[in-house]
């Protein structure tokens, strides 16, 4: 038994915590190794993962390699395949939500099927039973991934509202599907796809009323976008150290044709099972539509000033910014509460009327404002000489920051950037004064990667 190695580098990635969201706590290696029983598996989850390669195999046939990997991460949320170059686009764009399966896919989903069973003219209530049942199905056969997971039960809880004639509440669904994925794997809160899913969904239902309003659908997919990063962006910034200004447009431009290609793309899935006569015509307008899908990522990836390298947030910061959003959306809503005449709790009467209250928001403000300022004063003044030895795998780096705040690279492995790259931004590092080489093999600099 070994244990597994955590995180490497300052604010890098943690392998240990990631292989915990996936219920993997430690290695085994072996020498013999006995087979016992076969087929000693839930026969509801074999059938899932039996669906889920026969899927997998037949859109491979069908699509060329690029397309073909597109395809699988969004209709069952695999991204083991996903070329490196294609993933990259959509992160740079601010599309990398698109191709992990979440809320959007499965509303398409649910959709999709209610139109279909209200075609057959099945009632309500029994199109709601078989939509719940599909979405169980395709939790087991998606892996049971966080984010799909947390829309499939919102889902479910919905239609299960519908059915036994209770309103939804949206806190109370969110609160479910976040207790249902914890209980099964605590774990699950160190999912970067989780808490991106869940930020993003809040964040959405509180700054995208306006939505409901508008009639203009290109101006409802550009509210969801904005809305969406609102409480996102900070955790973004600390996760990726990136952050993309074409965001909405490339929303704009993607989410219609997300939408057609998730309800051909099941449509292709059922036709796999019926007749192949069928899924050729529909496989070839598809192929299209995901040439465009792939394209427009690429295209806006390669404008100027499409990424934009920014350094993490410390901790106080942080806090300031959540907190200043807290307090405008909270008397934006007692103003609302006014204006509309409904009655406002006590607290909320005494957070508008009474003066101290304000007076320890203003305090505290003032605290954190003047704690960062402080932060940034001793940055500038400390004299001290740092050295860090960076691992990069095979290769050697190190960083030294000279009293002078000089900031000297020696070497740079092969120059991995998933490596380097955010370990100099989490460093406060935007740019470097000198860059040593003390020999040019690969491992301590990839050639080419200075020009």
């Amino acid at each position: 038994m070994q244990e597994i190695s955590g995180r490497r580098n300052y604010n890098g990635f943690n392998y240990k915590d990631y292989l915990k969201t996936k219920s993997i706590y430690g290695i085994v290696k072996s020498n013999n190794i006995k087979l016992l029983t076969k087929n000693n598996v839930n026969r509801i989850y074999k059938y899932s993962i039996n669906i889920r390669d026969k899927i997998r195999e037949k859109i491979k046939l069908n699509f060329t390699k690029e397309h073909a990997s597109v395809l699988i991460a969004l209709l069952i949320g695999d991204k083991s395949e996903l070329e490196e170059d294609i993933a990259n686009s959509f992160k740079t764009s601010g599309l990398s939500h698109v191709l992990a399966i979440s809320g959007l896919h499965v509303s398409y989903i649910i959709i999709f099927i209610n139109y279909l069973l209200s075609k057959l003219k099945i009632s309500k209530k029994i199109s709601s039973i078989f939509i719940i049942v599909f979405l169980i199905i395709y939790m087991i056969i998606t892996s049971f991934a966080p984010s799909i997971v947390r829309a499939s039960i919102m889902g479910i809880i919905i239609l299960a509202s519908n059915i036994f004639y209770r309103k939804p509440d949206f806190w109370t669904s969110i609160s479910i599907s976040f207790l249902t994925i914890t209980i099964f794997n605590p774990f699950s809160i160190l999912s970067t796809g989780l808490i991106l899913s869940y930020v993003a969904t809040i964040s959405i239902v509180i700054f995208s009323k306006k939505i409901s309003k508008s009639k203009n659908k290109i101006k409802q997919i550009a509210i969801t976008s904005v809305s969406a990063q609102i409480l996102l962006m900070p955790i973004s910034i600390n996760l990726f150290s990136v952050i993309s200004i074409y965001f909405i447009i490339a929303n704009v431009l993607i989410t219609p044709i997300l939408a057609i290609i998730i309800t051909l793309g099941f449509i292709l899935v059922i036709t796999f099972f019926i007749s192949n006569n069928i899924c050729n015509p529909i496989s070839y307008i598809l192929d299209y539509i995901l040439k465009a899908f792939i394209l427009i990522p690429k295209y806006i990836s390669n404008l100027p000033f499409a990424k934009i390298y920014i350094s993490k947030l410390n901790s106080v910061n942080f806090i300031l910014y959540y907190l200043i959003i807290f307090v405008l959306v909270f008397l934006k809503s007692c103003k609302l509460k006014q204006q509309n005449k409904v009655n406002l709790r006590r607290y909320e009467k005494n957070f508008l009327k009474n003066k101290t209250y304000k007076k320890i928001l203003i305090l505290f403000l003032v605290i954190l404002i003047s704690t960062n300022f402080i932060f940034k004063i001793y940055e500038v003044t400390d004299k001290t000489l740092k050295i860090y030895f960076i691992d990069v795998s095979q290769g050697d780096s190190t960083l030294i920051i000279t009293p002078n705040k000089q900031s000297i690279l020696i070497d740079g492995g092969d120059f991995n950037k998933d490596i380097l790259l955010p370990y100099l931004l989490s460093r406060n590092i935007k740019k470097l004064d000198y860059i040593i080489i003390s020999h040019f093999d690969s491992d301590h600099v990839r050639p080419g990667c200075l020009v």
